[in-house]
């Protein structure tokens, strides 16, 4: 299996682990604001100054050397931190009030928002599957919550504004990573870190505000609450910074299934101050709408699945060979003229006199550079076959010669590399080395 593949299958594991550890969340919200006696404000900023205190525990371990300059990343870390205390500041809200096997399986009514925005501001035009999706969305919040009185309609006006600041937040996130990748080792992790350490930082100056640490077992009470989030957000951010916002948000919408089972769990052991007991018949459309709800939004994700879909990059070869003067086995993605001379010069510097870098035109190219390492004897090779980009990264696939025993080489220190010249993109770039299968002896 593939570097790649492995990495799709993580992400796809992250994004299950984000709907099980945000269905939990939203019960145990709950819990504190009927068990602790306090008010929602006091849960918020209890919450995220807990999740700001744990984030900046990792700092330390997450921060990279050089540091990012702040302009590079404070306009989307600022995005997602605005749109995702919105969104948590009116769902607590509304949680007072409000079941939670209700309100998580209708947050996916932000499919609906996504497609009047798209139609009305960002002038597209929708598939027929995808007003499918947005009419089996509504459909499904009435099976889940019949707006048959004033209050269940107040519910749902309350969930379609939290669920555009949740899309708002959604859509910041792969920005905030992009912007993080050509610093850190693990942007998607970084981002969350910084994202709940200005979350903190703001609920700190709320809870003082309210005294809300005043609140006797309020720590107590809002710890699983900020435990569950936190780690329902960082495989979030994993999902979508491996397999993108789509698949991500299509995994995501598994929580409104869940959250509705544990529902049903929690009520038939007798927490009905966490959860309503309702009929059988209630639960099961309830189960029902949330069934559709998620075939609702992959639906409608599925819709833009070309997205995800690898795409091939026409590259041109600007150099190649078995002798320079680069004896280390690395790989190079170079996007600017400076560290192109200087790689160019470890690689001729062997020559006498070294020639001039190829020219490229680095506004719309960029290098991708691979060595092999300094071999004993000829025989040896490198060479970049495939370039293909998806909505997040860019693969390179390598192939490496190794000769074999019965093999004619010459004698002498190789050093082969192989260079070439391919679309500029800011994406991440990952090198897959495959070495040639030895060919077996009949």
């Amino acid at each position: 299996m593939s570097d790649f593949s492995q990495l799709t299958i993580f992400g796809m594991l992250a994004g299950l682990g984000a709907a099980f550890f945000q269905a939990l969340s939203y019960f145990f919200s709950k819990r504190f604001l009927t068990e602790c006696h306090a008010g929602f404000r006091v849960l918020f900023c209890l919450s995220m100054v807990q999740m700001g205190m744990m984030s900046l525990l990792a700092l330390p371990f997450l921060l990279p050397r050089p540091l990012p300059p702040l302009t590079e990343f404070i306009g989307p870390l600022i995005g997602v931190t605005v749109f995702f205390l919105s969104g948590q500041w009116f769902l607590f809200y509304l949680l007072k009030s409000a079941d939670s096997s209700v309100v998580a399986p209708m947050l996916g009514l932000k499919i609906p928002i996504l497609g009047v925005v798209s139609v009305l501001f960002l002038n597209q035009h929708l598939s027929p599957s995808a007003w499918i999706a947005i009419l089996l969305a509504v459909t499904a919040a009435f099976m889940i919550s019949p707006p048959r009185s004033v209050p269940e309609s107040r519910t749902l006006s309350f969930i379609l504004l939290i669920c555009i600041f949740y899309s708002g937040s959604d859509l910041h996130i792969p920005v905030l990573v992009e912007r993080l990748e050509p610093y850190a080792r693990h942007p998607a992790l970084l981002g969350v870190v910084l994202t709940y350490i200005l979350c903190g930082f703001i609920g700190l100056l709320a809870g003082l505000r309210q005294r809300a640490f005043r609140v006797p077992r309020g720590q107590y009470f809002a710890l699983p609450y900020s435990l569950s989030w936190l780690a329902g957000i960082t495989c979030l951010f994993i999902t979508f910074s491996l397999i993108g916002v789509i698949f991500g948000n299509m995994l995501q919408s598994i929580r409104g299934f869940i959250a509705v089972i544990v529902g049903v769990m929690v009520s038939r052991a007798g927490l009905l101050h966490i959860e309503t007991r309702i009929s059988a018949r209630g639960w099961l459309l309830r189960l029902g709408g949330a069934a559709v709800m998620t075939a609702a939004i992959m639906m409608y994700y599925a819709d833009n699945i070309d997205a995800m879909e690898a795409s091939e990059m026409n590259f041109t070869v600007v150099a190649e060979g078995a002798n320079s003067g680069y004896p280390d086995r690395n790989e190079y993605v170079i996007r600017d003229a400076e560290e192109w001379r200087e790689l160019w010069s470890k690689v001729v510097r062997n020559r006498m006199p070294p020639p001039e870098p190829p020219e490229v035109d680095f506004s719309e190219q960029m290098i991708l550079a691979v060595f092999q390492g300094e071999k004993p004897t000829g025989g040896y090779g490198i060479s970049i076959t495939d370039v293909k980009q998806t909505e997040n990264i860019v693969e390179v696939l390598v192939q490496e010669r190794t000769p074999k025993p019965t093999d004619m080489v010459i004698t002498a220190l190789t050093q082969p590399y192989h260079i070439v010249k391919t679309e500029r993109t800011d994406k991440e770039v990952r090198f897959i080395r495959e070495a040639d299968e030895p060919d077996k002896e009949e």
